[in-house]
């Protein structure tokens, strides 16, 4: 019986996505353009959760390399179709992965005002923010090997961080720890290749610790990124933290992660 059932039309899986308020946001303004969210699989795993896989007529995927495993194996027992479109995260990002997504069924004149209803105070919040966030500087500091952090969304659990600090409004410094001439030629094109204003940004090297802190002393950035709690060698040069646990998705999740990242900015040690 189980096989034998028909997915509901204009109905979608969450593969990927934790059940959490951002979660409850997408799920409404999917609703606003009549897509109905049937199930929700991964991090929850239950047979539950499996057996409702089929009722829905598209399985959306998060970008998550960690996940990667496990949705090539769901995508191999599935007949379902599939979409694996850039994460909702940003303002724009989360309208672009409402257009894929509400496209695979089809939008109305309808739909899209409702939409755009839901979207427009959250704009109105996020433009002033932006405007804050212009005379702000945020930086990151990566090895050279792993620039994919700043250039491969899926590397960070699907969150695009420069182009989403970017919509913000911050300017970035970008200190790539690199050894040799080619790997910081390549590191730097990578880099630069995903900035949509390098004008705006700093993108510097450096071989030695100390060579890190001295461009951490002379940065004007108040924060930056770093996966390590309390990372002292960041704390020592007079500037703040941030992470991945400060992003959120949807449009209710751009405006709260530049109010939490500016909090962050007005707070120097």
């Amino acid at each position: 019986e189980k096989s034998a059932r028909k997915p509901l039309p204009r109905s979608v899986n969450l593969i990927g996505f934790r059940e959490d308020p951002e979660l409850e946001e997408l799920r409404g303004l999917l609703e606003k353009a009549d897509v109905e969210v049937r199930g929700v699989l991964l991090p929850e795993l239950t047979l539950a959760r499996v057996d409702r896989l089929p009722e829905a007529s598209r399985n959306v995927f998060l970008p998550n390399q960690l996940w990667q495993h496990l949705y090539d194996q769901l995508l191999f027992d599935s007949r379902t179709p599939h979409l694996s479109p850039p994460a909702p995260y940003g303002f724009e990002g989360t309208l672009r992965w409402l257009e894929e997504v509400v496209g695979a069924f089809g939008w109305t004149a309808k739909r899209r005002r409702a939409v755009e209803e839901a979207a427009s105070g959250w704009r109105v919040r996020f433009e002033e923010l932006k405007g804050e966030a212009s005379e702000r500087r945020l930086g990151f500091v990566v090895r050279g090997d792993e620039t994919y952090n700043l250039t491969r969304p899926a590397s960070t659990a699907g969150i695009p961080l420069v182009a989403m600090l970017e919509e913000m409004g911050f300017a970035l410094d970008v200190f790539l720890q690199v050894r040799y001439r080619e790997s910081a030629r390549k590191a730097v094109e990578d880099v630069h290749a995903v900035f949509a204003r390098p004008e705006r940004h700093r993108l510097q090297a450096f071989d030695s610790p100390e060579g890190m802190a001295g461009r951490l002393g002379d940065s004007k950035a108040d924060a930056f990124f770093t996966s390590h709690f309390f990372d002292w060698r960041v704390t020592a040069a007079g500037k703040n933290l941030f992470s991945l646990q400060h992003f959120e998705m949807g449009l209710r999740g751009a405006v709260r992660t530049a109010e939490r990242l500016l909090g962050i900015c007005r707070t120097p040690f």
